[in-house]
């Protein structure tokens, strides 16, 4: 397997808050410019699986490529994540909660907790933003530079990216539109 330190090694350090340079897209180009072919897509299917933008699929599943590595664990806290907000809205609504149980992780279902007790939707993503963004650091491995450590500062760089890109004056209009889309779909 190959050793990726230089590339990684001259990447920015990944640092809350702040807006990453190169963004997401140009250190994906890299990727398909310096690694090997099948860990150029490891690195973007790692990404896909977090960002519908790069994803070949539109549903919330890890690739098989992926299930077999270091970032399992970063897809089994994420289904922990999703499936505490599911549940929180359930009980909010009055409803049963018909999710699958996920393996727990007090983190997540503190920042689900945050998230969802959030003053507004802008505030919500920002909780769940700096959450992702945590976890996915400690994961980094040390000492490992191969394709999993490349693919994990891929996914960081995506939280940031994704991020920056939210401004509460863009994302309200929205949310208050898919939100009464669910509730209408729903009946409440």
């Amino acid at each position: 397997m190959p050793s990726y330190y230089y590339f990684i090694a001259a990447q920015p350090a990944l640092v809350w808050g702040q807006k990453p340079q190169p963004g997401l897209a140009d250190f994906l180009a890299e990727c398909d410019r310096l690694l090997a072919p099948g860990d150029a897509d490891f690195v973007r299917a790692a990404v896909g699986a977090f960002d519908p933008a790069f994803a070949s699929q539109d549903r919330w599943e890890i690739p098989d490529a992926l299930a077999r590595s270091a970032l399992a664990e970063w897809f089994e806290w994420e289904s922990c994540l999703r499936a505490e907000l599911a549940l929180l809205r359930a009980q909010a609504l009055g409803r049963a909660f018909e999710g699958e149980s996920r393996p727990l992780f007090p983190d997540a279902q503190g920042a689900a907790k945050a998230a969802f007790d959030a003053d507004s939707p802008y505030q919500a993503e920002s909780i769940l933003a700096e959450a992702r963004f945590l976890f996915v650091q400690r994961m980094r491995p040390q000492g490992s530079w191969d394709r999993e450590r490349v693919a994990l500062y891929a996914v960081g760089l995506a939280i940031l990216d994704r991020y920056h890109a939210f401004t509460e004056e863009a994302g309200a209009p929205r949310f208050e539109a898919a939100y009464a889309a669910i509730l209408a779909t729903i009946g409440a």
